[in-house]
């Protein structure tokens, strides 16, 4: 996923024009049809955006007190973000009450629009303090802002926008606090009021996806235009997001994930944790009893702006279907199909061995490719000693594994663990005698009493 760009060159060219030391680059140039590419990005400029312009493109308030939160996380890191009732004043106090910053703020839409909710927010700092050099702090420093009430709570999202990260950021919100995707996360005092939005039905759309659960989803609806952009010399179709400035528009809903897709709802690797409420844009169908029945996440281009095409979907869990009791499995390549930019290749120095991809079909933890050696039998049973060749700390099926194994003999010298569902399992690979397929057989692992024997 593209994460952020570098605007190095572009920031330059602005702090000459602007001789100021801002802190937030231009947007790459649009191509769309209907309008230059240089007046949308004169567009983006928030430095020409009036307090009284910054008030009309603001129809939701973000009004409040927030606790940041830890990694998007329930934990809290003691600091308070607090916006004025009128939408013009930010304050931020540090948890150890010794750096204090106020600031004007503007809101605007990053994407010109200036419709619905604001999705951008300027801050220009008046007063610092607390800091052993002030003068490090950017005149002016842009964010991409959301908001969603979820479960009666009421959280707010922040990432910068430009070039890099500010030291705005980094001194009163701290690298340590940043969530996955490259937000820092708020939760408000209080709770949210009664939740007004229903699920949508037999429908297709792009949310954001605050909040993962095994079996569901929390989504907030989202309007989109799309625009043709030259993205540092690659074309691009980028998406231009809106939401309603509504109760219902700021919500996000509880939406069930059909049992055949539940696997992609962890699918990011850096946000498997079912604690955190981040932000993530995901494009979804629904069938007509609201349940999700199909479910991309869709990849970060910089600035606020999101890919509009589908990634690439990997097949091969609807052809495999799922087994709790086998949630990884083992093919030869070409057997099932996938993108090759979506394998993780793993080398245990066996080149010369047979190839093989291991597909996961929900996520899994502590995966191991294990050498075996054959100890003994018990109870009609082969107990194998066993030694770590390759440790993965989150399997996830958008990453198959493809690794070459040499196999020996009939007995098997190769085999794989992980933990599903809180269950630690071991199976050996082998390759059938009939049929020339790979296999995974349950075994028991040479226990410490063993050893000792």
């Amino acid at each position: 996923m593209i994460r952020k760009f570098l605007f190095g060159l572009i920031l330059t060219l602005m702090l000459c024009a602007c001789g100021s030391a801002g802190g937030t680059a231009a947007a790459p140039e649009a191509a769309a049809e209907d309008k230059p590419a240089e007046n949308m990005q004169e567009e983006r400029k928030p430095e020409e955006i009036t307090a009284e312009e910054s008030q009309k493109s603001e129809i939701h308030s973000f009004s409040g007190s927030y606790e940041e939160t830890v990694q998007g996380k329930k934990e809290t890191s003691g600091t308070v973000l607090t916006i004025s009732e009128d939408g013009t004043i930010l304050t931020v106090q540090s948890e150890d009450g010794k750096k204090a910053l106020s600031a004007e703020i503007r809101f605007s839409d990053i994407y010109g629009m200036n419709r619905g909710a604001a999705t951008q927010m300027t801050v220009l700092p008046i007063e610092i303090s607390g800091l052993a050099d002030p003068g490090v702090i950017e005149q002016k420093t842009d964010y991409m802002i959301l908001s969603a009430s979820i479960n009666g709570e009421t959280y707010l999202a922040l990432r910068e926008l430009g070039n890099g990260t500010s030291h705005l950021s980094m001194e009163f919100f701290g690298m340590e606090n940043e969530a996955p995707s490259i937000w820092w996360i708020f939760r408000k005092d209080g709770t949210a009021g009664k939740p007004s939005a229903a699920v949508c039905r037999d429908d297709t759309f792009y949310a954001f996806c605050w909040y993962k659960e095994n079996d569901a989803v929390y989504l907030q609806k989202l309007d989109y235009e799309t625009e043709e952009s030259d993205w540092y010399g690659e074309e691009r179709t980028a998406l231009k997001l809106s939401r309603e400035d509504t109760p219902a528009g700021g919500e996000a809903v509880r939406y069930p994930v059909d049992e055949q897709i539940q696997w992609r709802i962890f699918q990011d690797s850096e946000s498997v944790s079912a604690d955190r409420h981040v932000p993530e844009l995901v494009r979804v169908t629904t069938d007509e009893t609201g349940t999700v029945v199909k479910l991309f996440y869709m990849d970060y281009l910089g600035y606020g702006y999101y890919e509009a095409t589908e990634p690439s979907m990997i097949n091969y869990p609807q052809l495999l279907g799922h087994d709790p009791e086998q949630p990884v499995r083992v093919y030869h390549p070409g057997e099932y199909m996938t993108h090759e930019d979506d394998l993780l290749n793993v080398s245990i120095g066996e080149e010369d061995g047979a190839e093989m991809i291991f597909f996961a079909t929900q996520r899994v933890r502590d995966f191991r490719i294990l050498n075996l050696t054959f100890q003994s039998m018990e109870k009609d049973e082969p107990v194998y000693a066993i030694e770590e060749a390759y440790y993965l700390e989150r399997f996830l099926p958008q990453h198959p594994i493809d690794v070459k194994l040499r196999m020996i003999g009939s007995i098997p010298n190769h085999g794989i663990s992980y933990t599903a569902d809180g269950k630690e399992l071991y199976f050996t690979v082998s390759v059938s005698g009939k049929d020339g397929e790979l296999e995974l057989t349950p075994f028991v692992p040479e226990t410490k009493e063993t050893e000792k024997g």
